[in-house]
Protein backbone atom coordinates (compact mmCIF):
# COMPACT_ATOMS: atom_id res chain seq x y z
CA UNK A 1 0.00 0.00 0.00
CA UNK A 2 1.33 3.13 -1.38
CA UNK A 3 2.39 5.85 1.51
CA UNK A 4 2.80 8.85 -1.22
CA UNK A 5 1.68 12.15 -1.17
CA UNK A 6 -1.06 11.34 -3.00
CA UNK A 7 -2.96 9.12 -0.74
CA UNK A 8 -3.95 12.45 0.87
CA UNK A 9 -6.22 12.62 -2.04
CA UNK A 10 -7.30 9.17 -1.89
CA UNK A 11 -11.15 8.71 -1.01
CA UNK A 12 -10.47 5.08 0.97
CA UNK A 13 -8.30 7.09 3.48
CA UNK A 14 -8.84 7.49 6.88
CA UNK A 15 -6.78 10.20 9.12
CA UNK A 16 -9.24 10.56 12.10
CA UNK A 17 -7.51 9.49 15.12
CA UNK A 18 -10.76 8.07 17.18
CA UNK A 19 -11.77 6.72 14.01
CA UNK A 20 -8.43 4.79 13.50
CA UNK A 21 -8.54 3.75 17.14
CA UNK A 22 -11.73 2.64 16.79
CA UNK A 23 -10.95 0.26 14.17
CA UNK A 24 -7.51 -1.04 15.36
CA UNK A 25 -9.69 -1.74 18.82
CA UNK A 26 -11.96 -3.84 16.34
CA UNK A 27 -9.23 -5.65 15.45
CA UNK A 28 -7.50 -6.54 19.20
CA UNK A 29 -11.23 -7.12 20.47
CA UNK A 30 -12.35 -9.63 17.66
CA UNK A 31 -8.83 -10.90 17.78
CA UNK A 32 -9.23 -10.32 13.74
CA UNK A 33 -6.31 -12.30 11.03
CA UNK A 34 -4.58 -9.59 9.68
CA UNK A 35 -2.37 -10.08 6.57
CA UNK A 36 1.27 -8.67 7.27
CA UNK A 37 3.19 -8.15 4.03
CA UNK A 38 6.67 -7.28 3.53
CA UNK A 39 8.97 -5.56 0.91
CA UNK A 40 8.41 -9.08 -0.96
CA UNK A 41 5.92 -10.71 -1.89
CA UNK A 42 6.99 -13.74 -0.49
CA UNK A 43 7.49 -12.33 3.13
CA UNK A 44 4.23 -12.50 4.24
CA UNK A 45 2.56 -13.79 7.25
CA UNK A 46 -0.45 -13.84 9.28
CA UNK A 47 -0.95 -12.08 12.62
CA UNK A 48 -2.96 -10.88 15.13
CA UNK A 49 -3.06 -7.64 17.60
CA UNK A 50 -1.98 -8.20 20.96
CA UNK A 51 -2.25 -4.90 22.09
CA UNK A 52 -2.75 -1.55 21.49
CA UNK A 53 -0.14 1.48 23.97
CA UNK A 54 -1.66 4.92 23.52
CA UNK A 55 1.59 6.32 25.78
CA UNK A 56 3.96 5.06 23.71
CA UNK A 57 2.10 5.41 20.26
CA UNK A 58 2.42 2.02 19.89
CA UNK A 59 0.75 -1.18 17.84
CA UNK A 60 1.78 -4.75 19.13
CA UNK A 61 1.10 -7.63 17.08
CA UNK A 62 2.00 -11.52 17.32
CA UNK A 63 5.57 -12.81 15.49
CA UNK A 64 6.24 -15.82 13.25
CA UNK A 65 7.70 -18.78 15.25
CA UNK A 66 10.51 -19.09 12.98
CA UNK A 67 13.23 -16.02 13.37
CA UNK A 68 14.12 -15.74 10.08
CA UNK A 69 10.81 -14.60 9.09
CA UNK A 70 10.79 -12.44 11.56
CA UNK A 71 14.14 -10.87 11.12
CA UNK A 72 13.23 -10.19 7.62
CA UNK A 73 10.69 -7.54 8.56
CA UNK A 74 13.01 -6.13 11.38
CA UNK A 75 15.61 -5.69 8.29
CA UNK A 76 12.73 -4.19 6.31
CA UNK A 77 11.50 -1.01 8.89
CA UNK A 78 8.10 -1.62 7.11
CA UNK A 79 5.26 -3.62 6.32
CA UNK A 80 1.88 -3.10 5.06
CA UNK A 81 -1.38 -4.98 6.67
CA UNK A 82 -4.73 -5.71 5.81
CA UNK A 83 -7.74 -7.38 7.31
CA UNK A 84 -11.61 -7.18 7.20
CA UNK A 85 -13.55 -5.18 9.48
CA UNK A 86 -17.81 -5.51 9.21
CA UNK A 87 -17.03 -7.18 5.57
CA UNK A 88 -15.16 -4.19 4.53
CA UNK A 89 -11.32 -4.09 3.37
CA UNK A 90 -9.32 -2.39 5.68
CA UNK A 91 -5.45 -1.57 5.41
CA UNK A 92 -2.91 0.41 7.07
CA UNK A 93 1.10 0.52 6.37
CA UNK A 94 4.15 1.37 9.28
CA UNK A 95 7.85 2.26 9.11
CA UNK A 96 8.83 1.23 12.34
CA UNK A 97 8.71 -2.54 13.13
CA UNK A 98 11.17 -3.47 16.02
CA UNK A 99 11.02 -7.06 18.33
CA UNK A 100 9.58 -6.45 21.96
CA UNK A 101 7.98 -8.82 24.68
CA UNK A 102 4.20 -9.61 25.15
CA UNK A 103 3.10 -11.30 28.31
CA UNK A 104 6.67 -12.93 28.00
CA UNK A 105 6.53 -13.80 24.76
CA UNK A 106 8.07 -12.50 21.68
CA UNK A 107 6.37 -10.35 19.69
CA UNK A 108 6.62 -6.94 17.38
CA UNK A 109 6.17 -3.30 18.03
CA UNK A 110 4.88 -0.78 15.40
CA UNK A 111 3.96 2.54 15.56
CA UNK A 112 0.31 3.84 15.04
CA UNK A 113 0.17 4.71 11.64
CA UNK A 114 -0.85 7.49 9.98
CA UNK A 115 -3.68 6.73 8.32
CA UNK A 116 -5.66 3.97 7.47
CA UNK A 117 -7.39 3.29 4.17
CA UNK A 118 -11.44 1.59 3.99
CA UNK A 119 -12.60 0.21 1.31
CA UNK A 120 -16.29 -0.85 0.89
CA UNK A 121 -16.83 -2.65 -2.56
CA UNK A 122 -19.99 -2.89 -4.22
CA UNK A 123 -19.89 -5.98 -4.87
CA UNK A 124 -21.38 -9.18 -2.46
CA UNK A 125 -19.77 -7.95 0.87
CA UNK A 126 -17.68 -10.98 3.10
CA UNK A 127 -18.37 -11.37 6.55
CA UNK A 128 -15.07 -13.02 8.66
CA UNK A 129 -16.03 -16.20 9.98
CA UNK A 130 -14.93 -16.62 13.70
CA UNK A 131 -12.16 -18.77 14.30
CA UNK A 132 -13.68 -20.44 17.36
CA UNK A 133 -17.01 -22.17 15.61
CA UNK A 134 -15.94 -22.04 12.33
CA UNK A 135 -18.18 -22.64 9.22
CA UNK A 136 -16.66 -25.82 6.96
CA UNK A 137 -16.48 -26.27 3.40
CA UNK A 138 -15.96 -30.71 2.26
CA UNK A 139 -14.91 -30.99 -1.51
CA UNK A 140 -15.78 -33.77 -2.86
CA UNK A 141 -12.66 -34.09 -5.13
CA UNK A 142 -11.15 -37.02 -2.97
CA UNK A 143 -12.37 -39.83 -0.90
CA UNK A 144 -12.57 -39.09 1.90
CA UNK A 145 -13.95 -35.67 1.08
CA UNK A 146 -11.16 -32.88 2.35
CA UNK A 147 -12.53 -30.23 5.00
CA UNK A 148 -11.15 -26.89 4.66
CA UNK A 149 -12.17 -24.09 7.03
CA UNK A 150 -13.48 -20.90 6.14
CA UNK A 151 -11.88 -17.69 6.41
CA UNK A 152 -14.77 -15.39 5.38
CA UNK A 153 -18.35 -15.80 3.45
CA UNK A 154 -20.91 -13.88 1.32
CA UNK A 155 -23.64 -14.70 -1.28
CA UNK A 156 -21.22 -14.00 -3.54
CA UNK A 157 -18.27 -16.64 -2.74
CA UNK A 158 -15.92 -18.25 -0.14
CA UNK A 159 -12.55 -17.83 1.42
CA UNK A 160 -10.98 -21.43 2.21
CA UNK A 161 -7.40 -21.90 4.55
CA UNK A 162 -5.93 -25.07 3.07
CA UNK A 163 -3.71 -26.56 5.41
CA UNK A 164 -3.61 -30.09 3.64
CA UNK A 165 -1.94 -29.09 0.67
CA UNK A 166 -3.81 -31.90 -0.89
CA UNK A 167 -5.65 -30.64 -3.96
CA UNK A 168 -3.57 -28.50 -6.65
CA UNK A 169 -6.08 -25.57 -6.42
CA UNK A 170 -6.05 -23.71 -9.97
CA UNK A 171 -7.95 -19.97 -10.99
CA UNK A 172 -10.45 -20.96 -12.72
CA UNK A 173 -11.45 -24.96 -11.41
CA UNK A 174 -14.71 -25.66 -10.69
CA UNK A 175 -15.25 -27.50 -7.77
CA UNK A 176 -18.45 -29.37 -7.83
CA UNK A 177 -20.92 -30.80 -5.29
CA UNK A 178 -19.17 -28.78 -2.47
CA UNK A 179 -20.97 -29.24 1.73
CA UNK A 180 -20.75 -26.33 3.25
CA UNK A 181 -21.90 -26.53 7.25
CA UNK A 182 -22.99 -23.02 8.27
CA UNK A 183 -23.05 -23.43 12.15
CA UNK A 184 -26.15 -23.08 13.83
CA UNK A 185 -28.10 -22.78 10.25
CA UNK A 186 -27.38 -25.78 8.03
CA UNK A 187 -25.72 -27.16 5.39
CA UNK A 188 -26.02 -26.55 1.64
CA UNK A 189 -24.67 -28.52 -1.97
CA UNK A 190 -23.01 -25.87 -3.90
CA UNK A 191 -20.91 -25.86 -6.94
CA UNK A 192 -17.83 -23.05 -6.63
CA UNK A 193 -15.07 -21.79 -8.98
CA UNK A 194 -11.53 -21.07 -7.69
CA UNK A 195 -10.96 -16.85 -8.58
CA UNK A 196 -7.72 -16.21 -5.93
CA UNK A 197 -4.72 -18.66 -4.86
CA UNK A 198 -2.26 -17.62 -2.54
CA UNK A 199 0.30 -18.30 0.56
CA UNK A 200 0.15 -17.26 3.53
CA UNK A 201 2.08 -18.25 6.82
CA UNK A 202 0.49 -18.04 10.03
CA UNK A 203 2.24 -16.62 13.32
CA UNK A 204 3.37 -20.14 14.47
CA UNK A 205 5.29 -20.29 10.58
CA UNK A 206 3.02 -22.46 9.40
CA UNK A 207 2.55 -21.77 6.02
CA UNK A 208 -1.17 -22.02 4.58
CA UNK A 209 -2.90 -21.42 1.59
CA UNK A 210 -6.04 -18.90 1.01
CA UNK A 211 -8.40 -20.01 -1.84
CA UNK A 212 -10.72 -17.76 -2.78
CA UNK A 213 -13.86 -19.39 -4.56
CA UNK A 214 -16.89 -18.27 -5.91
CA UNK A 215 -20.43 -19.31 -5.91
CA UNK A 216 -21.81 -20.60 -9.01
CA UNK A 217 -25.62 -20.45 -9.36
CA UNK A 218 -26.05 -20.28 -6.29
CA UNK A 219 -30.44 -19.97 -5.45
CA UNK A 220 -33.01 -20.79 -3.64
CA UNK A 221 -33.20 -22.30 -0.23
CA UNK A 222 -28.99 -22.43 -0.33
CA UNK A 223 -29.00 -18.71 -0.88
CA UNK A 224 -31.26 -18.27 1.76
CA UNK A 225 -29.08 -19.96 4.20
CA UNK A 226 -26.10 -18.26 3.23
CA UNK A 227 -27.80 -14.76 3.58
CA UNK A 228 -28.98 -16.04 6.73
CA UNK A 229 -25.42 -17.26 7.94
CA UNK A 230 -23.60 -14.20 6.82
CA UNK A 231 -26.54 -11.79 8.27
CA UNK A 232 -26.29 -13.78 11.86
CA UNK A 233 -22.31 -13.16 11.77
CA UNK A 234 -22.78 -9.10 11.18
CA UNK A 235 -25.23 -9.09 14.04
CA UNK A 236 -23.04 -11.22 16.36
CA UNK A 237 -20.13 -8.36 15.16
CA UNK A 238 -22.53 -5.45 15.85
CA UNK A 239 -23.29 -6.98 19.45
CA UNK A 240 -19.43 -7.89 20.48
CA UNK A 241 -18.70 -3.87 19.31
CA UNK A 242 -21.28 -2.34 21.08
CA UNK A 243 -20.30 -4.65 24.39
CA UNK A 244 -23.89 -6.73 23.68
CA UNK A 245 -21.61 -9.78 23.88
Amino acid sequence: MSTSPATEHDPHRIGSRYEMLRLLRRMLDDGLLIQMQGPHPQISVVTTMLDIDLDAEHLIVDCASHDAINQQFLDAGTADFETSIDHVKVQFSTDQITSTYFEGKPALCLALPEFMRRIQRREFFRVPVPVTNPATCALMLTQPPVVFDLYDISVGGVALLDKSRRINFRVGMMLHDCTLHLPDVGTITATLQVTRERELLLPSGTPIRHIGAAFVNLQGAAENLVQTYTTRLERQLIAKERGLQ
